[in-house]
């Protein structure tokens, strides 16, 4: 996913590219409160709002080091049993196989339970809502006979903490009119999140009807309200140089989107106005994540010219930029990251070309690097991703391949299941929901 657009006009030479470089400890910008009572969507300003040029100069800062210094997980990076007596806090929504069902582990002592749901179909998971009231989620439909998904009816359900059932069908007509009868439409899929209480962005993916190549696919970013049953396209064309295809990241105080245009776009979405912009072309697969509390923008960049990936962050107010990883230093591919609900961390996880998959933990507010682990267990590809609540665990999973706990404070790893994928993990849904 991600291409580029020539739509965005190309910035005046009023925006000056990042150049200069100087070596600041990164300060976090103060976050911006929610309010107490939000707007169920995103306000669009006028489409007449004056454009306000970049003027300011951003500052490149410090880069990490991974080096001398870094700690590696206990025994090296092997899991290890579950000790007697081990539990943790919350509640870990996991699938068996590939999207089979979805079940729940947690608590002290350890217990298992599933969702009141029919255990025996497939679904794609949305995840939780921010207030961690819902669950929202899409039972996948394929074709009579195969193993091939096809959205047919985009049935999604919701479920709550107190265990109460919703359903919502979004209309498909005209995304079906759109692409014609030669496409079929595949389904939901990654990126996907919550960007409020209210809204999912999602992306769908489709593909020739005669084309059977899972690697030919297409996609385009919808957003939808799950609780209504209804797409909100306008939120997305009126973000300037926006392209269907591209990947959007709205702050959770819905101050700020970081979208793909002719390059990356640092947008205050209050006025539709940039405070900073990346020109340079990107390549596909590009992602982006915002802290929890809306301080800092990570974000990949895949380089075409330089065949190298970048790895980034950027503060809110657009002024400073740090590189905290690159393809090139250690021929290292991150496979997924995720910031830590504290907003102090990021967990990535990838693999060392024709080497090992590891994991990093960058501490974002000391800029330092605390983890640099060898991870077992992970044939096929490196785990995602999925944080605790409380910032003290991480659990690493993959389709049909262990579920493993990380200690952040002992950097010990345990094995919790096998053959299973982590989807998300909650402190207010019970193992054991009505």
């Amino acid at each position: 996913m991600g291409c580029s657009s020539n739509l965005y006009v190309k910035p005046s030479p009023s925006v000056v590219p990042a150049t200069e470089i100087v070596e600041i400890t990164l300060q976090p910008d103060q976050p911006n409160s929610l309010p107490n009572t939000p707007t169920p969507y995103p306000t669009l300003p006028p489409n007449n709002t004056p454009t306000v040029e970049v003027t300011s100069t951003v500052v490149r800062e410090q880069e990490p080091t991974i080096g001398e210094g870094v700690s590696i997980c206990s025994d090296n990076g092997k899991p290890k049993p579950l000790p007697d007596g081990f539990g943790f806090n919350g509640t870990i929504v996991y699938q068996e196989s590939i999207n089979e069902g979805i079940y729940t582990i947690g608590g002290k002592p350890i217990r298992r339970g599933q969702l009141p749901i029919e255990q025996g179909l497939d679904y794609f998971v949305f995840g939780f809502s921010p207030d961690n009231e819902w669950l929202a989620y899409w039972p996948t439909s394929f074709i009579p006979g195969t193993d091939q998904p096809i959205l047919d009816t985009a049935k999604v359900q919701l479920l709550s903490a107190k265990g109460a059932l919703k359903e919502q069908t979004l209309d498909l007509s005209t995304i079906k009119k759109e692409f014609g009868s030669k496409y079929r439409l595949l389904g939901f899929g990654l990126p996907s999140y919550w960007i409020n209480d209210h809204l999912i962005f999602t992306t769908i993916y489709f593909q020739p009807d005669n084309d059977r190549i899972p690697s030919r696919l297409s996609s385009m970013s919808k957003i939808f309200d799950p609780f209504e049953g209804q797409w909100h396209d306008e939120i997305l064309s009126g973000l300037p140089g926006w392209t269907e295809h591209s990947a959007v990241s709205f702050s959770p105080d819905l101050k700020r989107v970081f979208y793909e245009g002719a390059g990356f776009v640092l947008l205050n979405w209050d006025m539709l106005t940039p405070l900073w912009i990346d020109g340079e072309p990107i390549a596909d697969d590009a992602f982006a994540a915002w802290a929890p509390d809306s301080s800092y923008v990570a974000y990949i960049k895949n380089v075409p010219s330089m065949l190298d990936q970048q790895f980034s962050i950027l503060s809110s107010n657009g002024k400073r930029q740090r590189l905290i990883h690159q393809y090139s230093s250690l021929k290292f591919y991150i496979w997924d990251f995720r910031w830590s609900p504290n907003s102090q961390y990021i967990a990535f996880s990838g693999k060392i070309t024709d080497g090992d998959v590891r994991l990093f933990v960058y501490d974002v507010l000391n800029n330092r690097y605390t983890y640099n682990c060898i991870l077992h267990g992970y044939e096929e590809n490196p785990p995602s991703i999925v944080w605790s609540p409380d910032s003290s665990l991480i659990a690493l999973s993959g389709w049909d391949e262990p579920l493993q706990l990380f200690d952040l404070q002992t950097g010990e790893i345990f094995s919790l299941l096998s053959n299973v994928s982590a989807v998300g993990w909650s402190d207010s849904f019970p193992v054991t929901l009505p």
